[in-house]
């Protein structure tokens, strides 16, 4: 904001000769008296004094009237042109002056007439934008006079300025000073702004500078918004009015620049921001100017003034744009204006009204829209009709989110029985997210709106045990937001994508903290922990693991800042073992090099585990992102052998400032074992979709018609329409592009005539065949379109086909995505070779051709050359480097370990003032010697002593009275070099040693004596003797020895200068400390101010940056990048606003992705791809289609084609292939393709037949030796690296960069993974030219490309005979898997594995195996199996060879081939886990520690009955090989016990942070405010008089009791007896209730939050109940029909239900409800405390003693007292339910609770009748509170004893129960003596004067009864002591008589 300043009054009344050097602000014109943006009264024309702008001193005050302009006479040039008010004349000699008019376009100067921007006038540009002071008048223009300030814009129609005339007014009001004079000035600059469009030749470049301007809060244009909006009053006749706002000049105008494509779609997100700031700060003034605007034009039936003609299009357009952007950019715009909605709905209201009037006969409105023809009228409706509904979406969504989900259905019936049967299951099982779970947010990061959602997980929710909230993926699935919606499918898809992104880092970390949690329990991660680090697999179940790295030996270096990555931490760890740390530089190189394109990636995510050493469960995670590149890696692992350096920026601002700590505090502070552990996925190429989706209006995604899911869930029947832009009146498309020879053929996408007969001539003349003809077609003429491609029936030439007449037709510009960088430079270069456009870029640096390079973004920007924004870009780049440089010095600053010696001395001088005047006035002799020590250094060099503090610190003086070392070589070796007064020329050695007296202080002094050479001693003494017999002292000082701490002491000892070394050096490093703290929380402080600035500063700078990007892309027709380059692009796409996105391969693209892809600008989705192919990879198993346990729930990774096509959606089909011979084709055919038909072309393939050495021999037959012609596919990377290995010694092999960087987590070891460098494709091999070139890839990573020759190697290949066979098929079982695998030769394709185990295992192959081994036969062939079920058990006989190679026995280690199958022991049968892992019995039973649970016979080892339940938790058992559930029937009882377990741990989490928010919100209560709130509030009341409550007895008054307390009842008393029915109890009036529920409704809504804990019963207790119930039920009818079961004297019951306990396996029935239920009593308990003392000080602080008020006090006595009474109550219910739970801990805490309110109990009933009271009463109290004290000793005794008996008398018990209970306890046993004393000594005088002096603010009469107790009777009696005070101050004497 601008600095506000006095006005200067010199320039208000006409102008000020200090011009720019004055201190005042100069606002306005001169003469204008206008301080703010409002217009000014006074017309600058009447000015009566007008002096000439910078003139001298001199001739201002010589000559006041006159009026030269001195620019022109000076240079013959003005920036204001014509509109100049002074004089143009210029000087012809000394004296005269010549009068200068330029006519009005002409020119008299080649280079531009005067005031002319010479260099607009030359080029049409000009750099300097609105800084130029000239008008830009382009050299072919004539120049037109300047556009006037004040005045009407009729001349231009509002909005179509050109470029030039926009600068040459906007200029004018960007002077600091300038203030509207009328509202006639608003109009001009609104005019001046709306017109920046595109339509008028506004260039992007000059709009971002414009918007940078207008955005920014500092400049002019900004505060002249604001005066815009803020204006009243605003009309719609304003006409020529300066005072009345036009709202069509004015008003519309800046909305229309608000809402225009310039604004809303530029990357300057923090101008845009500011501006719809603007509307956020005057919304209530914005909606009452469009309310009342709005009714008076619809009611005038026009939006037309009188100077403008306008209409509804864009009033409607511009409203509706600028509400919707305001919505989308504050999320909580809609419930934080109440008016916001109303405002929607009646703007849709009157779009209706209008709309149907303009479209009867006669229309019904003037517009002129009106004059259109129908057919366009009713298309740019629609248009408009889509935004306005759009935007009420978007209310409607935002007003009803709570109630949609308040009101969520159930999942919708399906026909279909199976999927009905998932939907229930569905529904039964669902949680919803955060508050919708019924136990309240599984962590600090699950909320129900998505916006909320942070996307780096928190470390809360690292840490969590629950699964998240994962909602199905299905049509008809449970859901929290509605059915059919796109905010449905939006949320499905963001939580599935981050599932996929942090659950490896989430299991990864599960599995460090458990290894860190339990270091007794070794394993593989433990040591790997305990060592160097490095890669970690988990053992596999088959279906999930676990593999990740870790890195040990972390240390911090350096936090600091960069332009990229902003604040970044350096980290230091350990290399992993291996050839990580070989001696070798280079190789250490090469292994970084190698693993950098997996590992430790820039983007990649991080976490830092940092645990103290303090407690077990210490652990933090802070999650982070690397920023170094392999290249740092590289350089750092060069520099050390085992240790390598990275930098990472964390998420969480607490990991900065505790490693800032850490390097700042060092030792102290860095304690603890700190780790960083790698997850496997990429962060940053995730995120960027995640942030879309998460800030995406899901109303303002197209198409929500096809891609929400629908209930029923089919597309079928659905009607395709036209692409927006096909939809305009009269398109048409010109198809000649499509024919090789030149053919006219016209498409008119809306008559379907014309489609039919383009389908008819495509089909017979152009280049498509029959299916691509119709698929292109469809393409074009449907706005959702998919087409699927077969195998080789040329998807991508169909793609160029499309982008050739988009391109033709000037749709643009067309988004392509293709998931790989292969398909992706495919299709560009056949865009170029065909010449289709140039105007193509290329996103990502992995293009391998040459012609693709030059496209690049970065290339494209550096031709392009430095545009406005590249300048503005750079200037604030070099203002974040100014930032980054304060941030580098403030961290070098506390990260420094010295103090500054100034800033010890200030604080010595502040906090020490004793100490620093003795160090500042030491001993004389000290004083002399530091004097003389001035200009000496030690032999090292280093200067003595400079000041009295370092002096006393080193301790000089004592170095100079301590006997000297031994004698040295060095002794003596020092040099003068200052102001040394030592006199060391041509003396000798003695001479030199006494007057160079400091010669020893380069050694530390002793402190205790030691035998030296007598001579030495002699020359030293004789020194010090000589240096202090001239001082006058007769000896030498004693050395101090002492050797105190600061807790001894120290610190209080003001005699520093007799402090020995020891303890100087101990002060001196406190004091140190205490410096270094106070100024490290100033220091933080300060830093964390710049880390804000820097992040600001870097926004913006990436807008700018952006801003740059966008200027090159806006120019292009195809903007090409892969899903990753997708990712860098996403913020740029809204602006962008491409009209089509065209999806290759996009049956592997995540439908995720593609949403986030889906700007509002896109008006075509064409999607080509194969859904039989593959589908898109996950790093998360559990998410995908292959799961069979939950792929058909969640089904993440079906793509969108997939998804469509399955529901229905019309899907075009190519149908004729030119890649594979017919014979290979056929295997396709027959399975998946049907319809596939053979290109004749692949008829004529030649013959290739198989021999023994396939690959030498194809190669040598010269046919297929080009790189490419060969291709081996395998199914498993660990067969690629066999092959590859093989093939090493004869042939180049060149493996893909995905396969490689895969390799490197494949190998079972870390130096096996380094192996791995020598696969990378580096770029010797890549150059090298030979014949001999095979390609080696997986089959997942080989779609989209095709080979001459393909040898597919499958690894499943028993080797069995069909009898013995019983192996799987591996990757085959997936169809998609096996449909690229079959299909990618052209000539040739070689199967190499297992025919018969392929034609068992797949069902797509089970009929045509045999076409593999003989063409033309079939055969099928079943496994024999033996009679057992397969699928379940395994068994010795036919298991495959690979399982009866698995070794079965743990203990003996034989394997389960030598197993006896018909075995009957234990060590002989097998069990066959779940995830396939074979054991013996007798191996399981071990591993499942069964004897915990069952009794066994020691002679033969049987088990024979039940064991008692163990204690303690137990764990689920594990398979020892994958760690996957042991859950054989045979083990049920040992994992549903730990499945019993488990869920009591998981209550006592939920109830505990469910206590947890409750008690932070009462800590938030402040007590002290609410009692000042409750004190006025009942202040303020009236209350009744005496005459009133006698008029009040005549109506029957209601009888109050207070509520009764249910005995009988385990919860807390019920809230409302102390909130809403608090009236109905007690004689309280209704304004002191509302009051009072207003002070404590915190502490009611926690109450009523707390006692839901207690209501809470776990599903597992009633589990356990039931168990219980039904066991004991069978039992009991057991005993009932065998009576001798029982001992005798045993009772059937007790015995049942014994034995019921026993049979249940828990020792103890669940406790974690109880005594969490305890907890909550103990909550209730503190809040009704903090109720009784914010109603007791509340009242007693009212000093009003009115009959009334004393009436109403005693009802709020009696509101106390019931309030302590129920927490006597509860305090019992409390301990009763303690006891139940046996948690004797809890029996003592709330046994003090319930002492506290007995006491208080008392201690109210006396303050209430203790005061006068009677004699009888007061002995009762007294009495009581006697009780009282010895029933508290009794309590305290026996509640300690029995305690300390359940505890077994342990130490630490003994001392808990003295420290908790009996030292709090004897402290109420004091207040109860202390009650009783006052009782007995009665009130003293001063204490009755206290209580006179209370009265008398009320009440001027005589004290002697109690208010409005009781009506004044004989029976009352004087209180004459107070009689006899209250005279004393002046009161008159007793009216009434007493007694009788």
């Amino acid at each position: 904001m601008l600095p506000r300043r006095r006005p200067c009054e010199f320039h208000r009344r006409g102008g000020c000769d200090k011009g720019s050097q004055c201190d005042s602000l100069h606002t306005g014109p001169p003469g204008s008296v206008s301080d703010n943006g409002a217009p000014s009264d006074q017309n600058a024309k009447g000015a009566s004094h007008q002096p000439s702008r910078g003139l001298p001193r001199s001739a201002t005050r010589n000559a006041p009237s006159m009026d030269l302009c001195r620019n022109f006479a000076e240079s013959g040039q003005c920036k204001f042109g014509d509109g100049c008010r002074y004089r143009h004349e210029s000087q012809v000699d000394g004296n005269t002056t010549k009068r200068h008019r330029q006519p009005v376009g002409s020119i008299s100067n080649s280079r531009g007439p005067p005031g002319v921007c010479r260099e607009y006038y030359e080029t049409g540009k000009c750099a300097r934008s609105f800084e130029c002071r000239y008008k830009h008048v382009p050299g072919n223009q004539q120049v037109a006079p300047n556009i006037q300030v004040e005045g009407s814009s009729s001349s231009k129609e509002v909005g179509s300025l050109r470029p030039n005339e926009i600068h040459n007014t906007l200029k004018r009001f960007n002077w600091p000073d300038f203030k509207f004079k009328s509202t006639l000035d608003m109009c001009v600059f609104a005019a001046a702004l709306s017109s920046a469009k595109e339509e008028n030749g506004y260039e992007l470049s000059d709009a971002n500078t414009l918007l940078n301007m207008v955005g920014d809060p500092g400049q002019k244009y900004f505060v002249l918004v604001d005066a815009i909006l803020r204006y009243d009053p605003v009309s719609t006749a304003a006409g020529r009015s300066k005072t009345e706002l036009s709202f069509q000049r004015g008003y519309i105008p800046i909305l229309s620049y608000l809402s225009s494509e310039y604004v809303i779609r530029s990357t300057l997100h923090q101008s845009v921001n500011a501006l719809y700031g603007l509307i956020e700060t005057n919304f209530d003034r914005l909606v009452f100017v469009l309310e009342t605007c709005f009714e008076r034009l619809m009611g005038n039936k026009s939006f037309c003034e009188v100077e403008r003609e306008l209409g509804g299009l864009d009033v409607f357009k511009c409203v509706t744009i600028c509400l919707t952007e305001y919505a989308e950019r504050y999320k909580r715009a809609v419930p934080s204006h109440p008016t916001f909605a109303p405002l929607v709905r009646k703007l849709s209201d009157w779009f209706t009204q209008w709309s149907i009037a303009i479209s009867t006969i006669p229309p019904g409105f003037q517009d002129p829209i009106c004059t259109m023809k129908v057919d366009e009228r009713r298309f740019r409706i629609s248009r408009l009709e889509k935004l306005v509904m759009s935007l009420l979406e978007l209310v409607d969504q935002a007003e009803g989110f709570t109630n949609r989900i308040r009101e969520r259905g159930k999942s919708a019936k399906s026909a279909d029985a199976h999927k009905a049967a998932l939907l229930s299951a569905l529904e039964l099982n669902y949680e919803g997210p955060g508050q919708q779970r019924r136990q309240g947010p599984r962590h600090d990061n699950d909320f129900e709106d998505i916006a909320d959602i942070r996307i780096a997980p928190t470390h809360d929710e690292l840490c969590c045990i629950l699964p998240p909230y994962l909602p199905a993926n299905v049509p008809g699935g449970p859901h929290h937001l509605p059915a059919n919606s796109m905010a449905k499918l939006v949320d499905i898809q963001f939580r599935l994508l981050r599932e996929e992104l942090i659950a490896p880092i989430r299991t990864s970390l599960g599995h460090v903290v458990e290894a860190l949690r339990n270091p007794a329990h070794p394993t593989s991660l433990t040591k790997l922990l305990a060592g160097e680090g490095g890669l970690y697999k988990s053992p596999n179940d088959g279906t999930e693991s676990a593999v990740f790295s870790v890195y040990t030996g972390v240390e911090f270096k350096k936090l600091g800042c960069d332009i990229r990555s902003g604040l970044s931490n350096e980290i230091l760890f350990n290399a992993p073992a291996g050839r990580a740390r070989q001696a070798n530089a280079s190789a250490r190189a090469a292994y970084w090099e190698s693993v950098g394109r997996k590992r430790l990636m820039e983007g990649g995510l991080v976490a830092l585990v940092w645990k103290t050493n303090r407690l077990e469960d210490d652990i933090k995670i802070y999650l982070g992102v690397v920023t170094s590149f392999t290249d740092d890696l590289v350089q750092s692992s060069k520099k050390s052998v085992d240790r390598v350096a990275l930098r990472v920026s964390f998420f969480e601002p607490e990991a900065h400032m505790r490693i800032l700590a850490s390097l700042q505090r060092g030792g102290a502070a860095a304690q603890g074992q700190r780790y960083l552990v790698e997850a496997p996925i990429m962060f940053e190429s995730i995120r960027p979709f995640l942030e879309t989706l998460k800030h995406v209006n899901p109303s303002s995604i197209p198409f929500a018609r096809y891609l929400a899911h629908p209930e029923n869930g089919t597309l079928k029947g659905i009607d395709l329409q036209l692409p927006t832009y096909a939809s305009i009146p009269d398109y048409s498309m010109d198809l000649s592009s499509l024919f090789n020879q030149p053919t006219d053929l016209t498409l008119n996408p809306s008559d379907q005539g014309s489609v039919e007969r383009a389908r008819v001539t495509l089909k017979a003349e152009s280049r498509l065949d029959p299916s691509q003809a119709d698929a292109v077609l469809d393409t074009l003429v449907s706005e959702v379109s998919m087409i699927q491609g077969p195998p080789g029936t040329g998807k991508s030439f169909c793609g160029t086909e499309i982008l050739q007449v988009l391109v033709a037709n000037k749709v643009r510009p067309i988004l392509l995505i293709a998931f790989t960088n292969h398909a992706l430079d495919n299709i560009l270069v056949q865009v170029l070779e065909k010449k289709i456009t140039d105007k193509i870029v290329r996103l990502g640096s992995r293009s391998k051709h040459e012609i693709i390079e030059k496209y690049g973004l970065k290339e494209l920007m550096t031709i392009g050359g430095e545009s406005g924004m590249a300048k503005a870009a750079s200037a604030e780049r070099w203002k974040l480097r100014d930032i980054q440089k304060e941030i580098d010095k403030l961290v070098d600053k506390i990260v420094k370990r010295d103090v500054p010696i100034n800033d010890m001395d200030s604080h010595l001088a502040r906090q020490y003032p004793n100490h620093a005047d003795e160090l500042d006035n030491p001993p004389f002799w000290t004083a002399k010697l530091f004097e003389d020590s001035l200009g000496w250094e030690n032999a090292d060099g280093r200067p003595i002593a400079t000041t009295l503090l370092q002096f006393w610190q080193e301790g000089g003086d004592l170095a100079f009275i301590t006997p000297p070392a031994p004698p040295s070589e060095e002794l003596g070796n020092q040099r003068k070099t200052g102001r040394g007064k030592g006199k060391g020329k041509g003396k000798g050695k003695s001479d030199e040693l006494s007057d160079n007296r400091f010669a020893d202080l380069d050694e530390s002094p002793r402190e205790s004596g030691q035998s030296v050479p007598e001579l030495q001693m002699d020359l030293w003494r004789e020194r010090a003797l000589l240096f202090f017999d001239e001082l006058g002292f007769a000896d030498i000082p004693e050395v101090p020895l002492t050797a105190r701490s600061i807790s001894e002491g120290l610190l209080e000892d003001w005699e520093v200068w007799k402090m020995s070394l020891s303890e100087r050096r101990c002060l001196y490093d406190f004091w140190v400390n205490e410096v270094r703290e106070m100024s490290y929380e100033k220091d933080t402080t300060a830093f964390e101010l710049l880390r804000n600035r820097h992040s600001e500063a870097r926004a913006k700078f990436e807008g700018l940056e952006n801003e740059t990007k966008l200027e090159i892309l806006k120019k292009r027709d195809i903007i090409g990048c892969t899903t990753n380059g997708a990712a860098r692009l996403i913020v740029l796409l809204k602006c962008l606003a491409p009209k089509v996105l065209l999806v290759e391969e996009a049956g592997q693209v995540l439908e995720a992705h593609i949403l986030a892809s889906l700007v509002p600008s896109i008006e075509q989705l064409i999607l080509i791809g194969d859904p039989l192919q593959l589908r898109p990879t996950l790093a998360n198993f559990n998410l995908s289609m292959e799961n069979k346990r939950t792929g058909h729930i969640y089904r993440f990774d079906q793509s969108l084609m997939e998804r469509l096509s399955e529901m229905g959606l019309r899907m075009s089909r190519l149908d004729v292939q030119r890649r594979m011979r017919p014979t290979i084709s056929h295997l396709i055919r027959s399975t998946l393709y049907p319809h596939l038909e053979d290109h004749s072309l692949v008829e004529d393939y030649p013959h290739v037949l198989m021999i023994k050495d396939l690959v030498m021999h194809l190669l040598r037959q010269g046919a297929y030796a080009h790189s490419g012609d060969i291709v081996v596919l395998c199914a498993y990377l660990g067969q690629l690296q066999k092959i590859r290995l093989a093939l090493a010694k004869e042939v180049t092999t060149v493996i893909d960069d995905r396969d490689a960087a895969q390799l490197i987590d494949h190998e079972e070891q870390e130096d096996q993974a380094a192996a791995a460098a020598d696969l990378m494709p580096k770029g010797s091999v890549e150059q090298v030219h030979v014949s001999k070139r095979v390609l080696l890839r997986t089959v997942d990573n080989f779609q989209g490309e095709e080979g001459t020759i393909v040898i597919l190697s499958l690894v499943r290949n028993s080797g069995l005979a069909q009898t013995a066979r019983k192996g799987g098929i591996g990757f085959l079982k997936s169809n998609n898997r096996a449909n690229v695998a079959l299909s990618r030769a052209r000539h040739g394709l070689y199967i190499l594995g297992n025919a018969d185990d392929l034609s068992s295992r797949s069902g797509m192959h089970r009929d045509t195996v045999k076409m593999i081994d003989r063409p033309g036969q079939l055969a099928f062939y079943a496994p024999d199996v033996c009679g057992e079920p397969c699928e379940s058990q395994i068994c010795p006989d036919c298991g495959p060879a690979a399982a009866k190679e698995q070794v079965v026995d743990m203990i003996g280690g034989a394997k389960l081939s030598e197993m006896d199958p018909h075995g009957e022991e234990l060590d002989n049968m097998v069990i066959t886990l779940s995830c396939k892992h074979i054991f013996t019995v007798e191996t399981l039973d071990g591993i499942c520690e069964l004897q915990k649970y069952y009794s066994q016979d020691h002679n033969d080892g049987r088990w024979v009955d039940l064991a008692p339940p163990p204690e303690g938790l137990q764990q689920a058992p594990t398979c020892p090989l994958c760690r996957g559930p042991i859950n054989s029937l045979r083990y049920g009882r040992v994992f549903k016990r730990a499945d019993l377990d488990l869920s009591e741990q998981n209550v006592a989490n939920s109830a505990r942070r469910s206590i947890q928010d409750v008690v932070r919100r009462v800590e938030r209560f402040d007590v002290g405010r609410s009692i000042v709130k409750l004190k006025i509030s009942l202040g303020r009341m009236k209350y009744p008089d005496a005459a009133e409550k006698q008029n009040a007895k005549k109506v029957k008054t209601p009888r109050f009791q207070p509520p009764a307390l249910n005995t009988a009842s385990l919860l807390p008393v019920d809230v409302e007896s102390f909130g809403d029915q608090a009236g109905s109890h007690f004689p309280l009036p209704t304004e002191a209730v509302a009051a009072w529920k207003n002070v404590v409704q915190i502490l009611l809504s926690a109450y009523q939050q707390v006692v839901r804990v207690a209501e809470n019963r776990p599903t597992h207790v009633q589990a356990y109940e039931a168990a219980i119930t039904t066991l004991h039920h069978r039992y009991l009818t057991e005993f009932e029909r065998h009576p001798e079961l029982l001992k005798e004297g045993i009772k059937p019951h007790e015995e049942a239900l014994k034995q019921a306990k026993r049979r249940c396996g828990l020792p103890a029935p669940p406790r974690a409800d109880m005594r969490f239920r305890v907890e909550a009593f103990w909550v209730t308990i503190q809040i009704r405390f903090l109720m009784v003392q914010t109603a007791q000080d509340g009242i007693d602080s009212v000093r009003d003693r009115s009959k009334g008020f004393m009436m109403v006090r005693d009802a709020w006595m009696d509101f106390i007292g019931f309030l302590i009474t129920s927490i006597e109550h509860d305090a019992r219910t409390a301990i009763q339910l303690s006891h139940a739970s046996q948690s004797h801990r809890q029996v003592v805490k709330t046994t003090l609770l319930l002492m506290e309110a007995q006491y208080a109990i008392a201690q109210h009933d006396a303050a209430r009748r203790g005061n006068g009271a009677s004699g009888q009463i007061l002995e009762e109290l007294k009495s009581r509170a006697h009780s009282g004290s010895t029933l508290a000793k009794q309590t305290i005794a026996e509640t300690s004893r029995a305690y300390r008996h359940a505890m077994s008398g342990r130490q630490e018990d003994q001392e808990w129960v003295d420290e908790h209970f009996v030292q709090p306890g004897n402290g109420i046993v004091d207040k109860w003596e202390s009650l009783g004393e006052r009782l007995s000594r009665g009130v003293s005088n001063q204490e009755k004067r206290d209580i006179l002096k209370a009265f008398m603010t009320g009440y001027r009469g005589m004290p002697g009864f109690r208010g409005n107790s009781h009506t004044l009777d004989r029976s009352n009696t004087a209180a004459a002591e107070f009689e006899a005070l209250a005279q004393e101050q002046g009161l008159p004497a007793n009216p009434w008589g007493f007694g009788g």
